[in-house]
């Protein structure tokens, strides 16, 4: 966990993490479910084990799943680290 004072205090809440969520999923099912290949998720996630901000399966900036989000093409990293 960082000790960053204003990286705790951009942490969603429980509502924020479920609106996002709900809004992920419509877009992904928009897209049709289509993911990023397997090289893009591991590229991705291989970012995200590195990051002060990761707990192990969750992202403490946005509160994702980062297996789940690294999958979505439409998504991106909170803070910068990967891209859409």
């Amino acid at each position: 966990m960082s000790d960053d004072p204003s990286a705790q205090s951009v942490r969603p809440g429980a509502f924020g993490m479920a609106t996002s969520a709900a809004k992920s999923m419509a877009q992904f099912a928009a897209a049709g479910f289509q993911t990023t290949t397997a090289e893009v998720q591991a590229a991705r996630l291989e970012k995200c084990k590195g990051c002060e901000h990761h707990e192990g399966i969750r992202c403490q900036m946005c509160g994702c799943f980062t297996d789940l989000k690294a999958k979505m093409p439409h998504e991106d990293c909170p803070i910068g680290k990967w891209p859409a």
